[in-house]
């Protein structure tokens, strides 16, 4: 079997020419210069690089994604207790002026039939009143000069 080098370069001699005849063709060795192959090795690793980096935007931007809806979720727990804690404060709000009206108009209530009971009037009343008010301070320091009930002020 005889070896010979061919130039990929060069046209192929048709197959039939002179006296030769080439039935089949086998390629033993193929070379390449070292460049090529760094050359190729060089973008296998750039377009491996490529892929890395890709993925590692792709990561960057989920965790981006899920600070931002972190942050959205912050912000509707944050409106929704401030809403409730503003409703709680109306109800309370609502419930006490209900409950000093309810109080007040009790008292009123009760006053009004105390004064028809002992049939005292408004001047009497309220020398009541005024009595009962200044019973209810501390006696520490306190002294008051009213009259008598039935006496007229003077």
């Amino acid at each position: 079997m005889a070896l010979c080098q061919i130039d990929p370069t060069k046209k192929m001699l048709p197959a039939i020419a002179g006296k030769a005849r080439t039935v089949s063709l086998q390629l033993l060795q193929v070379g390449f210069s070292s460049n090529y192959e760094d050359t190729i090795t060089n973008i296998q690793l750039q377009e491996q690089l490529k892929v890395t980096k890709n993925f590692a935007l792709d990561v960057t931007r989920v965790l981006k994604e899920v600070d931002i809806l972190q942050s959205q979720t912050e912000a509707d727990i944050a409106l929704i207790s401030a809403t409730a804690q503003r409703d709680a404060s109306i109800i309370v709000n609502q419930a006490e002026a209900d409950a000093l009206r309810l109080e007040q108009t009790t008292k009123a209530d009760w006053y009004a039939r105390l004064k028809a009971h002992l049939k005292w009037s408004n001047a009497e009343f309220l020398q009541y009143v005024k009595i009962k008010s200044l019973s209810s301070q501390p006696a520490d320091s306190m002294t008051v000069g009213v009259s008598a009930m039935g006496e007229a002020a003077a």
